[in-house]
């Protein structure tokens, strides 16, 4: 059973309580801030005091139907899409239970994938969720969850040097993305997506000039709207394939970009790859003097 845990913060907000007043006695207060900012599923007791402090009723804020878990699964991909990685994970758990309808299972299949691969990864639990949902039930038209199934489960394969197979989902997502009607729902954030995998599966195969351009689309893209979603990932691919050139000049520059927006963005994960990179560069300079 989901709980609505913007009913909750409403109705406290209402009766002009705080979250340590609301959970005194009750719950930890942390419990509270997960119900109302995750909707986190807890105990009856919690729940049945806590609506008896508030003075509504503990049915007013539980709720089971496919259009509750369509949006909980919306929130899911949001806070997948800001790079919160354990707010989607947090977002999914009251989930595993729940979910009948097969398109919203695979939806739930399509962002545990997602959150294998972005957590580690974990591959082969990734390429396990990613396979459950691009065999559960027929996809919409348009499905954004069955694009990104389709270019996780061929990233898993690139992750594991497997590059026939990987370009055939990834080439695949690319075509998908490709007929989307402008204006929709993370239109760009998906473009990103499918430029990043297919510029480095291009420098996987040492195809660097077209891994040079595709980045730099990329880049263009969010320069355009503004935003630096995933943009130190871009800039890193684009270093990786100046150096394949034989650019290292052009390529440590770009590292260097690279490593600045990472730290800016607090993504440590991306620092040590562009560190590993600039010391192996580091090691070579000091081989050939």
């Amino acid at each position: 059973m989901l709980i609505k845990g913007e009913a909750i913060r409403t109705a406290r907000l209402r009766k002009r309580l705080s979250q340590r007043e609301l959970a005194h006695g009750i719950c930890a207060q942390a419990t509270v801030c997960l119900i109302e900012k995750y909707d986190q599923n807890v105990a009856w007791d919690i729940i049945n005091g806590l609506c008896q402090r508030l003075e509504i009723p503990a049915e007013s804020v539980m709720s089971q139907p496919d259009d509750v878990l369509r949006r909980q699964l919306d929130r899911a991909l949001a806070a997948f899409m800001a790079e919160d990685i354990v707010g989607c994970q947090r977002l999914l758990i009251p989930l595993a239970d729940l979910i009948e309808a097969d398109q919203l299972r695979a939806h739930y299949y399509t962002l545990q994938g997602l959150v294998a691969l972005a957590g580690g990864p974990r591959l082969d639990e990734a390429r396990f969720r990613f396979s459950q949902a691009l065999n559960e039930g027929a996809a919409g038209p348009h499905d954004l969850f069955r694009l990104l199934a389709q270019l996780g489960f061929g990233y898993t394969y690139f992750r594991q040097q497997a590059l026939a197979q990987a370009g055939y989902y990834i080439l695949a997502a690319r075509d998908g993305i490709s007929q989307w009607p402008s204006g929709q729902s993370w239109e760009l954030e998906m473009q990103l997506f499918v430029l990043l995998a297919h510029a480095e599966l291009l420098c996987a195969q040492g195809h660097w000039r077209q891994a040079r351009l595709i980045a730099a689309d990329g880049l263009e893209r969010l320069n355009a709207s503004n935003s630096m979603f995933i943009m130190e990932r871009l800039i890193f691919v684009r270093a990786r394939a100046a150096l394949g050139a034989g650019d290292t000049e052009q390529g440590r520059c770009e590292l260097e970009s690279a490593l600045f927006i990472a730290k800016v963005r607090r993504h440590p994960h991306m620092e040590a790859r562009i560190n590993a990179l600039l010391q192996t560069l580091d090691q070579s300079d000091r081989e050939t003097e």
